[in-house]
């Protein structure tokens, strides 16, 4: 019984340590290796840097061969994330996103600037009573409705 009792602390201690490391990681390598080619070297595809409330703050993906292909930065309030950045492989801006919320931390609307801080188009989100999204509207830069989604749910 004794035994029994080291074993499951060890197991509970392994598992507490585990899940506390996990909000401590700051950098994350992803590699692709592909056994069928002749040359099957190990390549690296993507990093993801996180904050220390361990929210993504920096993406940069990779192509096959390695080489840089885009990246993208973010920056948040609390959770909420208000802006995304994405920049070429030259690290010149390519899109930029800023997210808005309402006092329930739901997204209400999102803009998308070109590199230049034009307006490219616009998506509007509406909640119902229960908090989920029932609606996302897109506007184009003149603010001109090109497209909406919809959601349906259906409850217990």
């Amino acid at each position: 019984m004794r035994i029994l009792f080291i074993i499951l602390s060890v197991c509970v201690s392994l598992s507490v340590t585990a899940q506390s490391k996990k909000k401590d990681i700051l950098k994350v390598r992803e590699y692709n290796q592909d056994f069928e080619l002749k040359n099957s070297k190990k390549v690296q595809r993507k990093i993801t840097e996180y904050d220390a409330r361990g929210n993504v703050i920096k993406e940069t993906e990779y192509n096959k061969d390695g080489d840089l292909r885009r990246s993208y930065e973010y920056t948040y309030k609390g959770k909420n994330k208000l802006t995304e950045t994405e920049f070429d492989n030259k690290g010149k801006i390519v899109v930029k996103i800023e997210y808005i919320y309402n006092n329930e931390n739901q997204r209400t609307s999102e803009i998308h600037y070109d590199a230049r801080g034009n307006v490219l188009f616009k998506r509007v989100y509406t909640y119902n009573e229960q908090g989920d999204r029932v609606s996302r509207k897109t506007y184009d830069k003149s603010n001109k409705l090109i497209s909406e989604r919809t959601y349906e749910y259906t409850y217990k």
